[in-house]
């Protein structure tokens, strides 16, 4: 649900999403939003278990996305 509304959304500047078990598949989909959203800036994504596979499809989309400029993925099991 909200990988989908980030899609569309354009006024969205910060998004926190700390402690969330968003796991690899939610990173994945937070991923595909990041595609189309331009207005977000910073995003939380911290204490989460998104893995090393879920922010590989994070860090592919960051190649497009130039509107975000501080994203956390502390502790999300990315060895």
């Amino acid at each position: 649900l909200i990988a989908d509304s980030l899609c569309s959304n354009t006024t969205l500047r910060v998004l926190d999403l700390e402690h969330n078990k968003i796991s690899f598949k939610g990173g994945k989909h937070i991923a595909n939003a990041l595609l189309t959203n331009k207005t977000l800036q910073v995003l939380n994504l911290g204490l989460n278990n998104i893995s090393y596979v879920g922010t590989k499809f994070i860090f592919r989309s960051l190649a497009i996305n130039y509107s975000l400029i501080d994203i956390n993925l502390r502790s999300n099991w990315i060895y």
